[in-house]
């Protein structure tokens, strides 16, 4: 049986494809091991899925002091040493990385060990782990999103595919999905996401600028992570610290306002969701303005800078009474969508007649380029 170690972490954005990836590569008859790191957003996600086998592999970030930065090095040479150990001991057949620190001390060993290494990269610009390991990687999957930095669709070694989502993420009944969150099937959601990390901004506008759209009726949800609320919460915002049914508030929601990780564009893609984008303006590259952008481009949201917030409850509100704009935003990220399948990572990975590290195009997907 071939094994394969999804190495991830540090974020829901890059935890989640692995487990996603984890799901559908058991149900190929492959033995799938997701490693983590000692993140607390990571062992909150993956107690969910006791079926999937899961490794702490990497430490968790540390302070901002020198001495931090020295312990958290030290930390993860270690890991680098015990990653080695585990690929020995369990004869891991491929390392495939979805990014993020935690990725770096399993893909080093995968490669001072000669294991075969994949990547993916699912943002618009790539983040640092898929820059530094590229050259190594037998293949590299990016996104719909990507551009053409650095010259890499001229590789053969770098093709097209989507952002695994988890099997769960299935769309429901709008009306029925409000009913089940106890909300009112007849009136609008807004629904407020700063990702599993959450959003400060985000989550101090749902507070001090929705009053407006609460005085048209609109019902607004604030997912709001461990970033939490400063600003004092009217009673008729429901505030959740962390979502464990992102399908159900998917489903329930009319529009969504948040910040543009591949993996949030992803989901909203899937799940038609009309979305106003506010990228993390901190975000490496500045990869999530790029990220909206695209999207937007495709008119499947729209681009709003996190100084332009202030506008945002009056733009909402003008979308929510133009069905004609929200209908045409459905259709283009249901072809958004229907342009990203995963269909073609999962078949290569799963493929028993050749080795991991094989160069040799998917089935049915052409090498970008």
């Amino acid at each position: 049986m071939k094994t394969v170690l999804l190495a991830s972490g540090g974020s829901g954005g890059h935890l989640a494809p692995a487990i996603a990836l984890a799901q559908r590569l058991r149900s190929e008859g492959l033995r799938t091991i997701v490693s983590t790191t000692r993140k607390g957003v990571d062992r909150r996600l993956q107690v969910r899925y006791p079926d999937l086998e899961f490794v702490v592999m990497s430490p968790a970030r540390k302070g901002e002091g020198v001495r931090a930065k020295v312990e958290f090095a030290v930390e993860m040479a270690a890991a680098v040493w015990w990653s080695a150990v585990f690929l020995n001991r369990t004869g891991t057949d491929l390392v495939f990385a979805t990014g993020g620190f935690g990725c770096a001390p399993v893909a080093t060993a995968a490669c001072l060990l000669g294991v075969p290494l994949q990547i993916h990269e699912s943002n618009s610009v790539p983040g640092r782990l898929s820059s530094l390991f590229r050259p190594a990687s037998a293949m590299t999957w990016i996104t719909r999103l990507f551009g053409d930095s650095s010259g890499w669709r001229q590789s053969r070694r770098v093709v097209e595919t989507g952002v695994p989502l988890r099997a769960e993420f299935k769309c429901r009944d709008m009306s029925e999905a409000k009913a089940d969150l106890g909300l009112d099937p007849l009136r609008p959601v807004v629904t407020v996401f700063g990702g599993s990390q959450g959003a400060r901004s985000l989550n101090n506008w749902a507070s001090t600028g929705t009053s407006h759209l609460r005085a048209l009726g609109v019902q607004i949800i604030c997912v709001s992570g461990p970033s939490g609320i400063l600003e004092p919460v009217p009673d008729d915002i429901r505030i959740i610290d962390f979502c464990d049914d992102m399908p159900g508030l998917y489903s329930a929601s009319d529009m969504i306002i948040a910040r543009s990780g591949s993996g949030t564009l992803s989901e909203l893609a899937a799940f038609r969701v009309p979305s106003v984008l506010v990228p993390y303006p901190y975000a490496a590259a500045d990869h999530q303005l790029e990220n909206a952008r695209r999207f937007a481009c495709a008119g499947c949201g729209v681009l709003l800078r996190e100084h332009e917030l202030e506008s945002a409850g009056d733009l909402i509100a003008r979308f929510l009474c133009d069905p004609d704009w929200m209908q045409a935003c459905r259709e283009n990220l249901g072809r958004w969508d229907a342009g990203s399948s995963v269909a073609g990572l999962v078949q290569e990975l799963a493929r028993p007649d050749r080795g991991c590290g094989d160069l040799v195009e998917p089935e049915g997907r052409m090498p970008t380029g």
